[in-house]
């Protein structure tokens, strides 16, 4: 909601409209940045697929 915050000290008299946009934009903006680390965490190198984990 930083984003909102900031706008607003800018702006102090922004529509509702803006606002929600803005909410809309940080909201998708999180869910990628979170597909993305689900992504790098649940990459596996091409090495350990062709030997497998050995102990």
């Amino acid at each position: 909601m930083t984003t909102i915050n900031d706008h607003l000290k800018r702006y102090p008299n922004a529509r509702p409209s803006t606002l929600a946009d803005l909410a809309r934009r940080e909201e998708t903006t999180e869910r990628l940045r979170k597909e993305i680390e689900a992504q790098k965490r649940a990459k596996v190198s091409w090495f350990r697929r062709l030997f497998g984990r050995r102990a």
